[in-house]
């Protein structure tokens, strides 16, 4: 017996997501997570800080795309901006070449000071 086609229900995708929220200081606040999915949806979330972690679970048909912590920068006391986000990357391995290309202009930058110390 042939197995039946599938529907368009069946074909839809549903993901399982979480999201994990770290306080790397001491500092105890409440902080706004945002949270944007693939299909345009966003979600905020408020964690009171109050430990140090905490974990957003979410099931749906649409992937995270993007998470921001205090997103309307209300936050004063955050002495590293630079890590409130994560974006999800697609195609090739920016990252990547992104650490190794800083590495390279970390590297030149001191043989040329060398240089010009010796020279």
């Amino acid at each position: 017996m042939p197995a039946p086609l599938p529907s368009d229900q069946d074909a839809r995708r549903t993901y399982e997501s979480e999201v994990t929220v770290r306080r790397l200081g001491e500092v105890v606040m409440p902080v706004d997570v945002l949270v944007e999915f693939s299909d345009g949806t966003r979600i905020t979330e408020t964690w009171d800080g109050q430990y140090r972690w905490t974990r957003f679970r979410y099931q749906g048909e649409a992937r995270i795309r993007r998470v921001v912590v205090d997103p309307e920068r209300k936050l004063a006391f955050d002495v590293d901006p630079a890590n409130n986000a994560w974006v999800e990357e697609t195609g090739t391995a920016r990252r990547a070449a992104t650490k190794w290309s800083a590495r390279w202009m970390f590297w030149l930058q001191n043989l040329l000071e060398l240089h010009a110390v010796l020279g």
